[in-house]
């Protein structure tokens, strides 16, 4: 009789330990949207993703860190933004294709720091922080992250400017 009784204890502590787990409502997970997402033909380069938590936009810009030739790295920069800091982001980025000297921009808990990269036509962006890397954009690619229309000649002629 004891050890049923100790045999059922046991059993008894089990059920209730693991009785803690349970399935939560979907609908409390906040909406994740693509704003861009930029690939070439070896792959992935970056992306950005915007979610709305607390009535914050919250967004993530990934990219792949060339810094290594042979492991592929993703890093993951998160920032809260306003729609206004986000145009300004992609305004600072784009002036960036212009300016042979580095910009340096503090973007949530690092930096950016970008000048041009082979004669206007890339952008090389550095990052440090809770991220940390870099890797390089096109006008083009710059556009499509930020889901920008891209015009080739209107493109060329700010450049000019």
């Amino acid at each position: 009789m004891m050890k049923k009784l100790i045999l059922f204890l046991l059993i008894a502590s089990c059920v209730f330990t693991f009785g803690q787990i349970g399935k939560t409502n979907d609908n409390q997970l906040p909406e994740t949207t693509l704003i861009g997402e930029v690939t070439n033909p070896v792959g992935f380069v970056a992306s950005l993703k915007k979610s709305v938590i607390d009535e914050d936009n919250f967004y993530m810009l990934s990219f792949k860190n060339y810094e290594y030739q042979y492991l592929v790295d993703a890093e993951v920069l998160s920032f809260n933004a306003t729609n206004d800091e986000i145009e300004y982001l992609f305004l600072e980025l784009k002036k960036g294709f212009k300016s042979k000297s580095l910009v340096t921009l503090d973007v949530g808990k690092s930096k950016l720091m970008f000048k041009q990269y082979i004669n206007k036509k890339n952008l090389i962006i550095t990052v440090s922080g809770d991220a940390s890397g870099f890797f390089s954009l096109s006008g083009k690619q710059l556009h499509t992250l930020f889901n920008k229309p891209f015009n080739k000649k209107e493109f060329k002629e700010f450049l000019k400017q």
